[in-house]
């Protein structure tokens, strides 16, 4: 019967190790270490904004470890300001732009058609979903780009 309780106890831990994996998180190279929240799909990313005659265009592009089920941006805020120092609001909301099955998402010169006469920015969050059935990750990382004028 001894031996029972411990094959028993071992089969648990084993399962236990398994079904169970944990995350272990290191410094990125720089100063700062990883983000608590941060699960590693994204590798890269980053987002500027331009101005042209009466538009914006966003340039952004998102890289991950591996192909995902779903890449690319959520939450896509165009927000405007008299001053631009502060009171922004939130002047357009494009749909999300996701891409499946892939592991680089980007967007070029995202064109979007503004009222001259205001500072304008993007915020966005840069999301990737990993494939698989039982409980797949996800990271969303959210950033607001620099302010352009447009005249």
């Amino acid at each position: 019967m001894k031996w029972f309780k411990k094959a028993l106890v071992m089969l648990m831990a084993a399962v236990m190790m398994f079904c169970f994996p944990v995350h272990a998180l290191a410094a990125d190279g720089e100063e700062s270490p990883a983000s608590p929240d941060s699960v590693g799909l994204i590798e890269h990313y980053g987002a500027t904004l331009s101005s042209g005659s009466k538009r914006v265009l966003l340039n952004a592009s998102v890289t991950a470890n591996a192909v995902m089920a779903k890449i690319g941006f959520k939450d896509i805020k165009i927000q405007q300001s008299a001053s631009g120092t502060g009171s922004w609001s939130n002047y357009f909301e494009p749909s999300d732009q996701l891409a499946e099955n892939k592991n680089k998402y980007s967007l070029s010169n995202f064109l979007v058609a503004v009222p001259g006469g205001y500072y304008y920015r993007v915020e966005l969050t840069f999301y990737a979903k990993e494939t698989g059935w039982f409980f797949p990750d996800t990271e969303s990382i959210t950033v607001t780009t620099n302010s352009v004028w447009v005249a």
